[in-house]
């Protein structure tokens, strides 16, 4: 607590002084117009705060709002778990259930009902029950006004929808006025309207239910659960970004400031694991030093330990990478942690050539800095000399601000603009919309074998991606691709796996990405890839596969080099035209794609 405070303290503090510095980053709209670079002073809406989770999400934001700093949380998630929605939902679940005493108290005290303790405990030592269905309670005083309110809302849950309820409990209680008391009423105003416009889309799912509504929004608010960032709206106002790691995916900042690394992994294993290559399942009970455990749950604990880890690393990378400008990294950390992101991080970094900075409270905060400019000697003091090493430094500049990694997918795309191809945004895949995303979860869950859950999964992450109107769209592409030949092949084969990660080097960089289906038939291994791109014709299939032949080579090429099996086939399942393309020419694709990427990614070191 007392560091988390200290840290989120230090943040606010941070965030004003890189205002008040005026930090320069790239001003890509100058830079492109003029042809050269040029740099502005830094704004708020340059900054992201990221954290990996959202533990002290809430620390930030008072710390934020006592510094009278502007911000915005971004990502469905952490809205969620704001204090305003936290509050509206413990209402709501007041609502919906009268046994609830801890959502009541909650509701009671929130800034919707504004009960005090004492007046609370006034109500109890009258001989009050916290209970608004109870018989005999006071009928005087600011609780008995607030249990009568939650039992007419009570009464009326049944007769209307949850978003009717939601938007008449925020009306009659008068919470966006109650919100002009605050620092920032546009925040609250936008939260609040956040968790309507979720209401509404839930209903338009098919839902009519408030307690399954309060279900779901409890899963979105689950620090453990796996849920979409859907993005929030953005609002016109000059403020700092605040979300999780796994939200700012694919996107970058000028400056990210990297915080909440001070919390240590669990380090318990679940008394349930699955081996889903062995197709078993391992159990432990009871306590460490007198339990029972299958024979193969050791083993298999330590598997899902270094696994855990490598995606924590895989997370940091994401988190590091998003910085365009300026990373600042925070460390703050209790005294002996030596577990934590930021104690792994302060033991890699330490020694380091000007890289620490002391925070206002004597801690190691800022792993900002570089290493000083080597000196650089030019041949001769003339204009033409200075002319060339401002080509040398323009050549080089170019070369290292290529990416050190590239995705699978970002081939296809780069093909396409090398070939001239224009964008056309209603035949956009998985990645940029949320009907391919949608049909990519549900593909990526479902029974393939059986179909078994296939329209709640359907009706849930077409909810979660806001678009419950394409519900029947995600179920149908989901169903041809489970009456697929290739998945029939998956299903009978010696072994099946889904989203698989693969990565491999290339050069002096990594090629990465996601296979979405990959299965074993003893003599190779086959690789399939979903497809929700619109095509009409043949030509537009086979116009279609001269760009995706790059991505299946890469997915062939990472793959062999991490199994060092072979890959004998690369399929693509096209959901819209309802078309399968097998591709066999697994070598030639494979070194197409690592030329490609070579030719993409950041020269190596030795070039400088």
């Amino acid at each position: 607590g007392p560091v988390r405070r200290q840290e989120a303290k230090a943040i606010a503090t941070l965030v004003r002084r890189i205002r008040a510095e005026e930090w320069p980053v790239l001003d890509r709209e100058a830079t492109e117009r003029e042809g050269e670079e040029r740099f502005r002073a830094a704004q708020y809406g340059d900054m992201c705060i990221l954290m990996p989770q959202r533990t002290g999400l809430r620390l930030v934001e008072l710390a934020l709002d006592d510094s009278g700093i502007p911000y915005r949380l971004e990502g469905a998630s952490l809205v969620f778990v704001s204090q305003e929605v936290r509050d509206l939902l413990a209402c709501l679940r007041a609502i919906d259930d009268p046994a609830d005493q801890v959502s009541l108290v909650g509701a009671l005290r929130s800034p919707a009902l504004a009960c005090s303790d004492a007046d609370l405990l006034a109500f109890v030592e009258s001989g009050g029950r916290l209970d608004y269905l109870a018989q005999g309670n006071p009928v005087d005083g600011p609780v008995a006004e607030a249990l009568a309110c939650l039992k007419v809302y009570h009464e009326r849950r049944l007769w209307v929808s949850p978003t009717a309820l939601i938007e008449a409990f925020t009306r009659e209680r008068r919470l966006m006025e109650a919100a002009l008391g605050y620092a920032r009423p546009r925040e609250r105003w936008r939260r609040y309207a956040f968790l309507i416009e979720r209401a509404r889309a839930f209903a338009q799912a098919g839902e009519s239910s408030l307690r399954a509504f309060l279900e779901w929004a409890e899963r979105q608010a689950d620090e453990g659960a796996r849920v979409t960032e859907v993005p929030v709206p953005e609002s016109d106002e000059d403020a700092v970004r605040v979300m999780t790691v796994h939200g700012a995916k694919g996107l970058e900042f000028p400056i990210v400031v990297l915080t909440g690394l001070n919390a240590e992994p669990s380090g318990r294993a679940r008394s349930v694991l699955f081996d889903r290559e062995a197709r078993r399942v391992e159990v432990r009970l009871g306590p460490k030093d007198n339990c029972f455990q299958t024979a193969g749950y050791e083993a298999l604990a330590e598997r899902e330990a270094a696994q855990e880890a490598a995606e924590n690393v895989r997370l940091m990378y994401v988190a590091a990478t998003r910085a365009r400008d300026h990373l600042v990294v925070s460390l703050y950390r209790t005294s002996g942690d030596d577990g934590s992101r930021a104690a792994a991080l302060a033991g890699l970094l330490e020694g380091a050539h000007n890289l620490w900075e002391a925070a206002p409270e004597g801690d190691a905060l800022l792993s900002q800095g570089t290493a000083q400019e080597p000196d650089v000697s030019v041949a001769g003091d003339t204009p033409e000399a200075g002319l060339a090493w401002l080509e040398a430094r323009e050549r080089l500049l170019g070369e290292r601000g290529r990416p050190a990694a590239v995705a699978a997918t970002s081939l296809a795309r780069v093909a396409k603009e090398e070939a001239g191809v224009p964008e056309e945004p209603w035949r956009r895949g998985r990645g940029r919309t949320s009907l391919g995303r949608a049909v990519h979860a549900v593909l990526q869950t479902v029974d393939l074998a059986t179909g078994d859950g296939l329209e709640a999964t359907a009706r849930a992450q077409a909810t979660a991606e806001g678009v419950p109107q394409w519900e029947k769209d995600v179920i149908a592409l989901a169903r041809v691709a489970l009456e697929a030949n290739v998945v029939r092949r998956a299903l009978a084969s010696k072994g099946m796996w889904r989203e698989v990660p693969v990565a491999c080097p290339v050069g002096d960089g990594v090629l990465e990405g996601f296979i979405d289906l990959l299965f074993d038939e003893g003599d190779g291994l086959v690789v399939v890839d979903f497809k929700t791109d619109v095509l009409e014709s043949e030509a537009e299939v086979a116009e279609a596969m001269e760009r995706y032949r790059l991505q299946g080579g890469a997915y062939a090429l990472a793959l062999q080099h991490a199994t060092g099996r072979p890959v004998k086939e690369v399929a693509f399942l096209f959901l819209q035209p309802k078309q399968e393309v097998a591709l066999r020419d697994v070598s030639t694709m494979a070194h197409a794609a690592s030329e490609l990427a070579t030719a993409h990614l950041r020269p190596p070191s030795h070039a400088m």
